[in-house]
C-alpha cells in the first residue's frame, strides 16, 4: 500500500490542534481539515497485507489504514521522522490509476475527507520502503 501520512506543523498558532478529533478541527476551521497547517512526514510503500475477505476496496483500504496506524505506532519505518501515527493524522491512499484517497485519523478510526494536498507545507522525507 503506497501512501503519505501528513502531520499537523506544531507552530504556535497550530499548536492546540494536533491530537484534536474531526468534529473538533473542523469546528475551528470553518468545517475543513485546512491542509495548510498540515506537513508530509512520509511518503512510501508500505507493506501491508490487507485481508482477502474484505466486502469490497474501501473495506480492504480501512483494513490497511488500521495496520498503518500499528506500524507508525510500533515500529516506525526507515527514514520517518514525525510523531506516531495519532488523531489529526490525515494519510492519503495512492490508488494506481484513481484519484487519491485521504483519510483522516480520528479517535475511533479513519474518516474519508476532501484534503487539498497542494496546500500542505513542505515534502515528504523521500519516498521509503517499510
Amino acid at each position: 500500500m503506497r501512501i503519505i501520512l501528513y502531520q499537523i506543523i506544531a507552530e504556535p498558532e497550530n499548536r492546540y490542534l494536533i491530537f484534536c478529533d474531526l468534529h473538533s478541527i473542523k469546528e475551528a476551521n470553518g468545517g475543513r481539515v485546512p491542509a495548510e497547517i498540515y506537513k508530509a512526514v512520509f511518503s512510501g510503500e508500505l507493506d501491508i497485507k490487507v485481508p482477502q475477505n474484505s466486502k469490497n476496496n474501501m473495506d480492504q483500504e480501512l483494513a490497511g489504514l488500521e495496520r498503518a496506524y500499528e506500524i507508525f505506532n510500533v515500529s516506525h519505518p526507515a527514514g520517518f521522522q514525525g510523531r506516531s501515527m495519532s488523531t489529526s493524522d490525515v494519510v492519503e491512499i495512492i490508488r494506481p490509476g484513481e484519484e487519491s484517497g485521504f483519510f483522516f485519523c480520528d479517535r475511533f478510526g479513519f474518516e474519508e475527507i476532501s484534503f487539498d494536498k497542494e496546500k500542505a507545507k513542505g515534502s515528504a522525507y523521500g519516498t521509503q520502503k517499510g
